[in-house]
Order: C-alpha cells, then structure tokens, then sequence
C-alpha cells in the first residue's frame, strides 16, 4: 500500500519561494524559479564546518556556486580524497585557494593543522538579504584576514538579476597594500581569455557565460586547468576523483580599501560579449 501511495504521488515544486537562506548551514540560496533550467547561486555565509567540529570543513567563507539556465558553471571542488594523498591534494581541496572566494597576500582564510583540524575557525555571516521575483541581493563579511598586517576585512555582495545576469562586488576593507586573488572555479569545460579581457566559457556552438572583472586598479588574468605546483584547476565531483576544470584568477596589488567587480553575463545567443564599463564615482566603482 505504501508503494502504490508513493506511486500515486505527482510531482510538484515547492510552494515557498526558491530563493531563502539556510541559518543552520550557513548558505544564502538565490534562485530564478524551480525549473530545470533556472539561474541559482549558493553564496557561503556561514562557519568553517559544523558547531561540534570542523574536520570536514574547508576554508571556503563568501564562496559561490553559479549555475545559469539549468547548467553548472562556477562549482565547488569537491573534496578528492582523505588519505594516501602524496601530492598533497587533501590540503589543496580546502583551502581557499582551491574555491571561488578572495585570497589576500597568499595566505588562506585559515591555516590547516592536520588533515582534519584548524589552527582557527573564522565563519562568515550575512549581513543583509533582500529576495524578489526579479532581483535578489545578499552580502556577508567574514575577518579571517583581520590578524593581517592592516587588520582586512572580506565583504561580498552577490546581485542576481533572474534571467540576466550576476555580479560579485568584493570589497576589502583596511589599510596598507595587500595582493589579492580573486578565484573562479568552473566545471570542466572550454575556456578562453580574450584580449579585451573577457573570459568565455562554454562550447563555441552552445550556451556561454561571459566573465569580467573592473577595478580601478591594473588587473592581471591568469588562467589554469590540471596544474600541479601549485595545485590549481581541479575538481573531484567523487570521492577519489579528479578532473582538470579551468580556474579564472583576477590578481591585483592595491592599497586598501579596494574594490573589484566580477560580472557573470550567461547568454544562450550573443557569440561575443556585449561593451560594458564600470562607473568610478567618489573613487569607488559602482
């Protein structure tokens, strides 16, 4: 009888609204609609790993995964495996370089202290969430970087316009001047970088997302896939896996606070990006 119920049940999407955050987690989930091909970004706003441990937990604070019309293009890592792990992987799938946040001075969110413990634990928060039917907006800081020299604090703002596009507005907060790398982890698929400094990912007879960045500030693109020293530009989507994915890296050495702006423009139609620019008012991008 159980089966013949179970049988007998239509699907349906939820009621509730597909955007909503996720406290306990610690993700602000942002999302077009429920259908197949819907835009959704997880935004990470939350602690380093769960309350009773971190040993699982990757130094992945104000991180994202994007996916546009129902196809996966910025994605987390993954983990690869735990143990019998020579080349060093297991510290390379959590730690900050290997995700889709902002490394500053080289250095990572959290120092690891064993395969399954941290020196520290920073979590991230939300600051502000806003949802609607066509516009959803979240920010979160963390200070993970605080004990630097200048004391930086990481803000992220994630603006999703549904069916449009998404922008990541970094900001870094403090004094002194500070390298920073802001990283894109995408699936394993085509990429190439163009002079005019757009980045296409994609196949050149299918959908394509368009990735920029601006800055006031001289920004250097680098592009890697499968590197070994040091890791970059892998994925592992199960246990004991890996698979090469390209890796976008906007590098910048600046004097705080500083601002830089990563358009994500998805298009099923246009084979080139169309002209943008940023605005420079007050002496901050907007």
């Amino acid at each position: 009888a159980a089966f013949d119920a179970f049988d007998a049940v239509q699907p349906a999407p939820p009621a509730d609204r597909p955007s909503r955050t996720l406290p306990d987690g610690g993700y602000a989930i942002m999302r077009s609609d429920w259908s197949r091909d819907a835009d959704q970004v997880i935004f990470d706003v939350g602690p380093l790993g769960c309350p009773f441990s971190s040993g699982h937990g990757h130094a992945d604070l104000l991180s994202v995964q994007c996916t546009f019309r129902g196809r996966p293009y910025v994605v987390d890592p993954g983990t690869f495996k735990y143990t019998g792990d020579p080349a060093g992987c297991r510290a390379h799938f959590r730690s900050s370089a290997a995700h889709s946040t902002v490394e500053v001075d080289g250095v990572g969110q959290a120092a690891p202290e064993g395969p399954f413990s941290w020196r520290s634990r920073p979590g991230a928060r939300l600051v502000s969430w806003h949802h609607g039917d066509a516009l959803d907006v979240a920010e979160g800081e963390h200070r993970g970087y605080e004990e630097l020299p200048g004391g930086v604090v990481h803000r992220r703002k994630i603006v999703l316009v549904k069916g449009g596009f998404c922008a990541v507005v970094d900001d870094l907060v403090g004094s002194g001047e500070h390298r920073l790398d802001v990283r894109f982890q995408l699936a394993p698929m085509p990429l190439t970088i163009g002079g005019d400094g757009w980045a296409t990912a994609g196949e050149a007879d299918g959908p394509r997302l368009f990735v920029r960045a601006f800055s006031t500030t001289p920004i250097e693109v680098n592009l890697a896939e499968g590197a070994a020293d040091p890791h970059r530009g892998w994925v592992s989507g199960d246990y004991g896996r890996l698979t090469p994915a390209p890796m976008l890296t906007y590098t910048l050495t600046t004097a705080l606070p500083a601002r830089l702006i990563t358009l994500l423009l998805p298009s099923e139609t246009l084979e080139t990006p169309p002209p943008v620019s940023a605005i420079e008012a007050d002496g901050a991008l907007r």
